[in-house]
Order: structure tokens, then sequence, then C-alpha cells
């Protein structure tokens, strides 16, 4: 499994605590209409929340100020379309990594190393850059906020009718 699904429901509560955004749960609606489909991790009554688990701490936007990954505010806004909400957070979450994880990467370094046996010392290294317990919670959170775009869904609705057009061409 994926290190996000594994870590999803972790994620989500996280992201409840250090916002104060009491008890979340995991949404397993999926949602559809003519142009997009998909399922939001957590939708509340005015906005959606979705998470993303990052690798290790080099892949977390300690410094960023802006969404580091553009596509996800595209998925936001087809998100927000769907549920009717006007408002989106794309949250990054610091997470330890699950131990089944960890002991393959435990592994896969150990033999970048060529070692044969357990080097402790390789164990430890691995462990501390897959820990995260030592970081405050409110400083494994990275949260952007999103808001809902018109124009943007009417561009993709147009974008999506051209598209489907050219693969009916396609197609005959």
């Amino acid at each position: 499994f994926p290190v996000t699904i594994l870590t999803e429901d972790e994620a989500i509560q996280l992201v409840a605590e250090v916002l104060d955004l009491g008890f979340l749960h995991k949404n397993e609606d999926k949602f559809t209409n003519d142009f997009v489909k998909g399922t939001p991790d957590v939708i509340t009554t005015d906005l959606i929340i979705d998470t993303k688990v990052s690798w290790n701490a080099n892949t977390f936007p300690w410094f960023e100020s802006e969404l580091p990954n553009k596509d996800y505010y595209w998925q936001m806004q087809a998100y927000m379309w769907l549920t009717n909400r006007k408002k989106a957070l794309v949250t990054y979450c610091l997470i330890n990594t699950p131990y089944l994880i960890l002991e393959d990467e435990i592994r896969r370094e150990h033999w970048k190393q060529n070692l044969i046996g357990e080097s402790q010392e390789v164990r430890d290294y691995v462990e501390a850059q897959h820990n995260f317990d030592h970081i405050p919670k409110d400083e494994r959170v990275k949260v952007f906020e999103i808001e809902y775009d018109e124009h943007v869904i009417n561009t993709a609705k147009e974008k999506i009718q051209i598209a489907r057009a050219y693969y009916n061409e396609l197609m005959k």
C-alpha cells in the first residue's frame, strides 16, 4: 500500500487536532457530474479537506507559501464543484512511516550499502528519517487554502468538451 493510504486516518486526525476542527471522519462517498468525479478525503458543512502525507522531512513543504503541486489546485476545484463547497484546504502532513514500509526501507538501505547482516547504525539512520515525534504537531501540518473559482470550472468544462469532441473525431 502507498504510505498515504496507510496513514490517511492518522493525517486526518492530526489536521483536526492542529486546526481545532473537532472530530473529522474520512469521506467514502464518491461524487460525479457530467464532467468530473472524485472522492474528497473530508467534507465538512462548509469546506473540503484533502490530506497529503509527505514521504519524509525532505518532501514536506516547510517553507512553501504557495501550493507546491498545482494539480492539487485543480483537484480541489473539482471537489468543491462536486460538493457545492466554496473553500478547500490542502493539508500536507508529516506522519511517521508505518512499520512495514519502514522495515522495507531498512532492508533497501542495507542492500544499497551491500550489507548482508543487519547494521544497527543503518537501522537507526533510516528510522530517524521516518520518525517525526520530536517535531511539534502544529509544525507537522502545512495548510494551503483554495477558494472556489467559477471561471476555472467554466474553463475546465470548455476544455473537457473540446477533448471529448477531439476524441470522438479520432474514433470515427
